[in-house]
C-alpha cells in the first residue's frame, strides 16, 4: 500500500481587522508626481474640441 505524501487542507482563515476604515493604511506607495497630468494635453481629442467650441 503506498502511503500519502502531502495532506491537502484549507488555509487557515486569517483575522480580519476590528474596523474596515484603514485596514489598507501604510499599504500604498507613490512611486511618481501625483500631481502633473499623466499625458499632455494634446493627447486628448476632448480638449482640442472644447477649444475650437469657445468664443
Amino acid at each position: 500500500m503506498k502511503k500519502p505524501i502531502a495532506e491537502v487542507v484549507p488555509p487557515a482563515e486569517s483575522p480580519k481587522p476590528a474596523n474596515w476604515l484603514g485596514c489598507m493604511a501604510g499599504t500604498g506607495k507613490i512611486t511618481g508626481d501625483i500631481v502633473a497630468p499623466a499625458s499632455d494635453e494634446s493627447d486628448w481629442d476632448i480638449f482640442s474640441e472644447l477649444k475650437d467650441a469657445l468664443p
